[in-house]
């Protein structure tokens, strides 16, 4: 079992701690000099590939090692933090920006990148992994993503009757860059329990 770390946003790990998060969705990028193999939209006999130009060479995506491991192996969340106010003398106490009802009067918050392992709070344990394509999440998977429901542009619908898959969308696009929604690529998709 192998132990990583992985970043999260404020949002999400509140969706964690409130028990709604249970997978996440991770680009996949291809080695160096491959490219996704344009010749059949990516698929070739029901798998997916990818080429590599030079050697005309076609590799089954699930030949490439998970960057986050592999099921059973452990991630340490790392979130938006900052040193505990309370305990100025000791420099091994943190405070979380996700804490929901907890007010922290401290100078900055930092990010997530430069939390240090020790104020790792949440281990999740990696349950299940695959490949597939952003788009083909479904409104059941775009729930336990921790989305939150949003209207559907297209029905104009009210919020309370909008989908967790648009809320999805939404969430994406915020996180990758306008536009990467729709660009539909393929991602890990990494299921996990809270351990």
């Amino acid at each position: 079992m192998k132990e990583r770390s992985i970043l999260f946003s404020t949002a999400m790990v509140r969706a964690m701690l409130a028990g709604k998060k249970c997978v996440t969705r991770r680009l996949f990028k291809l080695p160096s000099g491959m490219i996704w193999d344009s010749l059949s939209g990516g698929e070739r006999d029901g798998d997916i590939v990818a080429a590599d130009p030079s050697s005309r060479v076609w590799w089954n995506v699930h030949a490439f090692p998970c960057p986050y491991g592999v099921v059973g192996d452990r991630l340490f969340v790392r979130e938006a933090w900052a040193y505990h106010p309370d305990f100025p003398e000791s420099a091994r106490r943190a405070c979380y920006r996700a804490d929901v009802g907890a007010e922290f009067d401290v100078p900055r918050w930092r990010p997530s990148i430069h939390m240090p392992f020790w104020a790792c709070r949440l281990t999740l344990e990696i349950s299940g992994l695959r490949v597939e394509r952003l788009q083909d999440i479904s409104e059941d998977a775009a729930a336990r993503e921790g989305a939150e429901k949003l209207c559907d542009d297209i029905f104009n619908a009210e919020p309370e009757y909008g989908t967790y898959r648009a809320g999805f969308a939404n969430l994406w696009d915020r996180i990758n860059g306008a536009g990467s929604w729709g660009k539909n690529p393929w991602v890990w998709v990494i299921e996990f329990r809270v351990v």
